[in-house]
């Protein structure tokens, strides 16, 4: 059975399920599930790829796994709510997956299904673990760009960076899959490990061993330099109130810098202010940070993965509204929430639905 996007994310959401799960009685039973799904995956990926599905089912397995994720809200109900946020993104896709399925038109219901696939990615990235969990499980396909985003999607890092690094040194390589495996070691070396001394080296590795086109190089050549220039960003942000000091930099640097940077360069940029956010929303810092981390995040998200609306920092920015709706940043939020939305469901005539229309005066008014 070829219903991908359904099976991806059931696998997904079962990694993502895992990782704030404290110690108890269900623990052997969690790690038993994991298992399974990291074999299930090892057969899906390749499904995934090469975009290809049945409709046959597609509505009883998507019940089916909307109903199993509802059986994990224990697990998250012990948890922060900045762990419960993706989990109600989660299910609000799929319940709106299954209200648009119609049988020979799963155009709609697949995409809001998809939606959901980077959450996967995304909420691995915000605390930055290393596992070799899955690393005996060993992947069936002979394909190593399948192979990377494997390991990369289970959180081996380690594993991820040696597979990429192969894949892009094979003589006949997918153009667009070579981007994105480029795209995946950058995020490695900066998002996630904010490594900038390993990063150069291995793009200067890269630039030397892999045949690039003309403008995979000048992109590479303009991460190394950005990332050499990051070094001393870097310094400039203190350890005892970062993210005071980030803001700051954001707020009163960062849009002069910005102007002097290409596309590449900023998103090299991005990627490290995402790595000091997501430390941020792990760690134990004063409540009245949460709203500045909610809204660059959300901001990033826009600006490194052209993510709108539907993305899981939209979620942020409403917490943010709500919950700190006397804090200087609450209308910082809500003016991106209102940004989102309205690049997202603006109409023909230039208008919002009423319906959107409606929940964004339901947070405006908190602000008032």
């Amino acid at each position: 059975m070829k219903t991908a996007s359904a099976r991806i994310l059931a696998t997904c959401f079962a990694f993502l399920a895992s990782l704030q799960i404290s110690a108890s009685q269900h623990e052997t039973d969690i790690n038993i599930l994991m298992l399974k799904t990291g074999n299930q995956m090892l057969e899906l990926l390749p499904v995934v790829y090469s975009q290809d599905y049945e409709q046959q089912q597609f509505d009883t397995e998507l019940r089916q796994l909307r109903d199993n994720l509802r059986e994990a809200q224990n697990h998250f109900s012990q948890t922060s709510a900045n762990n419960q946020i993706p989990y109600e993104f989660l299910m609000q896709r799929l319940d709106q997956a299954l209200l648009t399925y119609t049988p020979g038109n799963l155009l709609m219901s697949k995409r809001l299904t998809a939606q959901s696939f980077s959450l996967c990615f995304s909420c691995h990235q915000q605390d930055g673990i290393q596992s070799s969990a899955f690393r005996t499980l060993t992947p069936g396909s002979k394909d190593k760009f399948i192979k990377g985003q494997f390991h990369y999607l289970t959180r081996d890092y380690e594993a991820a960076t040696a597979t990429f690094e192969e894949y892009l040194t094979e003589k006949t390589v997918n153009p667009t899959r070579r981007s994105v495996a480029l795209d995946r070691l950058l995020s490695i070396m900066i998002e996630v490990r904010n490594d900038t001394e390993s990063a150069i080296k291995l793009l200067d590795s890269l630039a030397v061993s892999v045949e690039l086109s003309q403008r995979q190089r000048e992109r590479l050549g303009d991460w190394t330099g950005a990332i050499r220039r990051l070094q001393n960003v870097d310094r400039q942000i203190s350890r005892d109130e970062p993210i005071e000091s980030l803001d700051n930099f954001l707020t009163n640097k960062w849009p002069q810098l910005k102007l002097t940077l290409n596309v590449n360069e900023q998103q090299v940029y991005w990627l490290w202010v995402r790595h000091q956010l997501n430390a941020a929303l792990t760690s134990n810092n004063k409540e009245d940070d949460l709203p500045v981390v909610y809204y660059w995040l959300a901001v990033s998200d826009r600006s490194t993965y052209f993510q709108f609306y539907n993305s899981v920092s939209r979620h942020y920015l409403e917490q943010c509204v709500r919950d700190f709706p006397q804090h200087p940043y609450a209308r910082k939020c809500f003016d991106e929430y209102e940004f989102l939305l309205t690049t997202s469901y603006v109409n023909s005539s230039g208008r919002l639905s009423p319906a959107i229309q409606q929940s964004l005066e339901a947070l405006r008014v908190l602000i008032k």
